[in-house]
């Protein structure tokens, strides 16, 4: 009987201590949560987000303390606290799991991630459109009808240009940094996203450019494209045409054919020019979109024949140009959304207020010669 009452008692002493071990256990966790805060930019908060948030992911209360985080929404708010604004208003929920010496405990928080703000720059517009021309060859076609962009058509070029031989800022002092990330292939367009957020070398926007370079490359024909793009200070979009090959020499010796050119900060007016001397830009000229914009749809060309280019907007050419060296060669073909550098210099930028911006291409072609 002696012993059985030892035992009971050794028996309670343990689980009090097992009890008293827990408590302290979950004690030291409800301090962890206590001390988490969320950091939030501008006047946003748990009920309100419009932008990034800094989460907590270290412990004074427990430096040894392991912290991750996990996202219901990380399309719209990431496990790092990045924030991607829908369409519409979304509630998402934010769990941090610790883990400390082996044990773990978790903390859900919610936060109300606000649609994005549909801005008159930020609305795209239907507009014209061109059928497909039956009596002359294609040579190259993209309707963008898949779910991603197509590799054996384009390459995608990512970076600040360094990697190309170019000054950082792609040549150009822009202040974009290009990646495969912002290319998205969906209900039947294509769409180059530029937006604000850190990217590798601190640059602070990102956007992307897709090029035909060893893909597909053309002497005379007409190339043409459907586009429609946002407006806003510093927006640079641009459909364009380098040579394949450096035969005449580099830059600008061998030219460059802009097809579409548009200045963010004037909506309702593009350009188109031919660049091959030491001075930069030959021969340029502006066409005024009237009661339109470069957020409607349009359709811009080039009718490349010897000895002549002819550049339009809808069918209307509005800028002709006689020449043979050097647009007697191969050129292959870009498109990209830049932010910033040297084509306007009237710009003022305000992210905030421009940002985010999209290029839209509902279709590319590129016939032979007539």
């Amino acid at each position: 009987m002696r012993k059985i009452y030892q035992f009971l008692c050794i028996l309670l002493i343990a689980l009090a201590l097992v009890a008293c071990d827990t408590t302290q256990s979950n004690t030291i966790f409800e301090d962890i949560f206590d001390e988490v805060t969320f950091i939030y930019q501008g006047h946003d908060d748990m009920e309100h987000i419009t932008e990034d948030i800094d989460l907590l992911n270290y412990s004074d209360i427990a430096p040894e303390a392991q912290f991750v985080w996990v996202s219901s929404h990380p399309n719209i708010l990431n496990e790092e606290g990045k924030v991607y604004r829908p369409d519409e208003t979304t509630w998402v929920t934010l769990t941090l799991y610790i883990d400390l010496n082996g044990e773990e405990a978790f903390k859900s928080y919610r936060f109300q991630v606000i649609e994005k703000s549909l801005k008159d720059q930020w609305q795209l517009f239907d507009g014209f459109d061109a059928p497909i021309i039956s009596n002359r060859k294609l040579l190259f076609q993209d309707e963008f009808d898949g779910d991603s962009l197509d590799l054996s058509k384009w390459i995608i070029q990512e970076g600040n240009g360094v990697d190309y031989g170019l000054d950082d800022g792609w040549g150009n002092g822009e202040f974009q940094w290009y990646s495969k990330d912002n290319i998205e292939v969906s209900d039947g367009t294509l769409k180059i996203h530029l937006r604000q957020e850190t990217m590798p070398l601190s640059k602070r926007y990102s956007s992307a450019r897709i090029a035909t370079l060893g893909k597909h490359a053309q002497t005379y024909g007409r190339i043409e494209a459907r586009i429609r793009v946002t407006s806003g200070d510093g927006l640079w979009p641009a459909f364009w045409m380098m040579p394949k090959d450096n035969y005449y020499g580099t830059w600008p010796l061998s030219g460059e054919i802009d097809i579409m050119e548009s200045m963010g900060r004037v909506p309702n007016r593009v350009s188109s020019a031919l660049h091959h001397t030491r001075a930069g830009v030959h021969a340029s000229n502006s066409y005024d979109l009237g009661d339109k914009t470069v957020q409607h749809y349009h359709v811009y060309a080039v009718e490349w024949q010897p000895g002549k280019l002819e550049f339009s907007v809808d069918g209307y050419v509005y800028h002709t140009r006689a020449f043979n060296e050097p647009f007697d060669k191969d050129f292959y073909i870009i498109l990209n959304l830049a932010y910033g550098g040297k084509f306007d210099p009237l710009q003022s930028i305000d992210a905030d207020e421009d940002l985010p911006a999209v290029m839209e291409i509902d279709w590319i072609r590129a016939y032979e010669r007539l």
